[in-house]
């Protein structure tokens, strides 16, 4: 058994270096956006990132992200507690999966003591039954946590995997490793149904908290009608039988204790005492950090018949009913991994000297000088609360699109307030014209810096409140701000249309490396050095100015890299998709009339190349026999048939006699391209 010290920078800067990633993927219960903005955006943007979505508990945030770079969604279905910690990477031929106990916070990745496995798969191998098992996670059970275009984030993500799967080989030998998730079934059940028997030499339990007393005046973390008061422990005794060897204890708890103060349910586990060794935490070792792993590990007896065993599952779970005994949304939403390890000499002490846990945990003798402490749990949301699932701010029309759950029946508008300077300030308002979706001016959002001239967005949170016909509040709910094109941002500013042209941003996709996350944080704090010494740069100046060679050049560079990656992946559904949205929003930003182009001359060129590519790009789509039936979906999620409308009515309108036979044959294409797509519809 191999453990070691992780820092998160090495984990992130170890896998696929060098290479682009598709996707990135972090489930949290906490999520301190701080923290994360100042330690983990500046290493996860060091290179481009395609898809990047945080989802977390929507009760459990110590700070929004005061970024727009990345997508952010509160769980929606789990109305309980979301509680599963994951970070996964995919690029175009590996994968990392990093599973634990570690929320994303300063806590969980600095200051606690954590349990994570990481493991990765590409070209060369790897645990591939794992990754099968985390994609039908993401792909099929997750996205009822999240809904319109962080629904469509989490699609990219789960293609994205599952294209790296189709590139693994087969594992040669099963794989030791199996992942767990209570969406269909309890944690517990699927324990015990992979368990080889059920008599068990010794068992280990590691968790920073448990269940309370039933005999204490707070409320039972155990779910009603779910686990019919029964406790984790409970549900150890009755399951399991215990044949312990000698004199040992058949069960061992690691556990934190404060001046005599702890979690461990003292008064629930007297009847098992002559079972149980309580171990716990040294405040007097050298390592200080405060416990926050999990784990669970079960040794099974050998007997005629029977074959000894040992199991260890580690993750999210804590040692309760909520997290053991239910499911989603009245119980915890929970993820973990259980392994069969080899039994060797020592069983599972083999784990506790590996783990270091003697020179962490120290018996305690004595109960009676501890005193279980009091908690508080994080409320409830019904199912029936009215709910904000997804906020996306659209840049170029200026509109808030808000995704809404359990309408009040008398609803008739909706104001929305932002979270600016602290306080909640209305920014917009209007009719409710559907029960699960609105549109509303979003303009009051926007703002220029005024000490970079830079554009700003002022808010990454809002608070949306149903208003009946005389203006009172039905109910209100609040959700974190995303925008439709996040790869634009760095922190809350706008800076990739400052920094460079459209031209230049279309020769980055294709082919050069951009400015990475850190870069770009440098580039505006010099920014606002300079106005806060008086001395302010234009930022016109930084602008790219480019003649018109450069121009023709940077598109000629951006569209053939763009094709040879389709060439390189030609059955790859996540390029597809990619290349797809990449151009229909090119569309959009060329007939804009702040479009950053040299010339009107230039933008009806970029606009019949755009049409080139995307008929080009829809062609390779319709040569491959698994992505032709997938494609009226794509192009319905990115927007194709809007983008060739609003290309082909521009061309249309050029009214330049100069150019006027070239403008009239690239409005031609468009037409044929929008009756292609429309076919392409009709035959879905």
């Amino acid at each position: 058994m191999v453990t070691d010290r992780l820092a998160l920078r090495d984990i992130l800067g170890a896998f696929a270096p060098g290479q682009p990633l598709r996707a990135a993927l972090v489930l949290t219960y906490s999520f301190d956006g701080r923290w994360f903005e100042e330690v983990m955006a500046p290493d996860l943007f060091e290179r481009p990132v395609a898809v990047a979505l945080v989802i977390r508990d929507r009760n459990a945030l110590i700070a929004e992200a005061s970024s727009l770079r990345y997508r952010r969604a509160d769980a929606a279905f789990s109305t309980r507690v979301f509680h599963p910690k994951l970070l996964l990477l995919v690029a175009e031929d590996r994968a990392l999966a990093f599973l634990g106990s570690a929320n994303t916070t300063r806590g969980g990745f600095e200051r606690n003591l954590e349990l994570g496995q990481a493991f990765e798969i590409g070209r060369e191998g790897g645990p591939k039954f794992l990754f099968r098992q985390l994609h039908r996670y993401i792909a099929d059970l997750l996205r009822r946590e999240v809904a319109a275009a962080s629904r469509t984030a989490l699609e990219d993500i789960g293609v994205a995997l599952r294209e790296v799967l189709g590139r693994v080989p087969a594992e040669a030998t099963p794989s030791p490793h199996v992942i767990l998730h209570n969406y269909d079934k309890p944690l517990w059940e699927q324990l015990l149904a992979l368990a080889p028997h059920r008599f068990l030499r010794r068992a280990i339990i590691m968790s920073p908290f448990y269940e309370p007393d039933a005999s204490s005046a707070l409320p039972l973390e155990d779910p009603v009608g779910q686990s019919d008061d029964t406790s984790a422990f409970e549900r150890l005794f009755a399951d399991f039988t215990f044949e312990p060897t000698g004199i040992e204890k058949p069960l061992t708890i690691y556990f934190q204790e404060d001046h005599g103060v702890t979690q461990l349910p003292l008064k629930k586990l007297e009847r098992w005492a002559s079972k149980i060794a309580i171990l716990s935490r040294l405040h007097t070792t050298d390592d200080a950090r405060p416990l926050h792993a999990k784990f669970l590990v079960l040794e099974g007896e050998a007997a005629t018949g029977r074959k000894p065993f040992l199991l260890a599952l580690s993750g999210s779970p804590n040692f309760t009913s909520a997290a053991w005994l239910s499911t989603p949304p009245n119980g915890n939403a929970e993820l973990a991994v259980l392994t069969h390890l080899p039994l060797r000499s020592g069983g599972a002490r083999s784990i506790v000297a590996a783990l270091g846990l003697d020179r962490l945990f120290a018996p305690v003798p004595d109960w009676g000088g501890l005193n279980v402490a009091s908690r508080t749990f994080p409320p409830s949301r019904p199912r029936e609360a009215f709910t904000v699932t997804d906020v996306i701010l659209c840049l170029d029309a200026k509109l808030l699109e808000l995704s809404l759950e359990n309408v009040p029946p008398n609803t008739v508008q909706i104001r929305v307030l932002a979270e600016i300077g602290g306080r909640w300030s209305v920014v917009s308002g209007g009719p409710l014209n559907a029960a699960v979706t609105a549109r509303v001016p979003a303009a009051e959002l926007l703002a220029t810096d005024l000490a970079t001239g830079i554009p700003t967005v002022k808010a990454c949170r809002v608070r949306v409140e149903a208003l009946d016909s005389d203006e009172n509040v039905l109910a209100y709910a609040e959700a974190p701000l995303n925008v439709d094109r996040p790869e634009l941002f760095c922190g809350l500013a706008m800076v990739e249309p400052v920094l460079l042209g459209l031209d230049q941003r279309i020769a980055q996709a294709g082919s050069v490396a951009p400015l990475t996350y850190r870069d770009q944080q440098k580039w505006l704090e010099e920014l606002r050095s300079r106005h806060r010494d008086g001395a302010p740069e234009p930022t016109n100046v930084l602008t790219h100015q480019a003649d018109l060679d450069r121009f023709y050049r940077n598109l000629h560079t951006g569209f053939r890299g763009l094709r040879i990656r389709l060439e390189r992946t030609p059955r790859s559904e996540f390029t597809l998709r990619r290349t797809l949205r990449d151009l229909a929003r090119w569309c959009m930003e060329a007939i804009a009339p702040e479009a950053n182009v040299p010339s009107e001359e230039c933008r009806l060129f970029l606009l019949d190349r755009l049409v080139r590519e995307i008929s080009g790009a829809v062609e390779r789509g319709e040569d491959q026999p698994a992505l032709i039936s997938r494609l009226p979906k794509i192009a319905a999620e990115v927007e194709l048939m809007t983008a060739i409308e609003a290309a082909g009515k521009r061309l249309h309108a050029h009214d330049d006699e100069r150019v006027g036979s070239y403008a009239r044959e690239s409005h031609r294409r468009a037409a044929a391209l929008h009756l292609r797509l429309r076919a392409l519809e009709a035959g879905a």
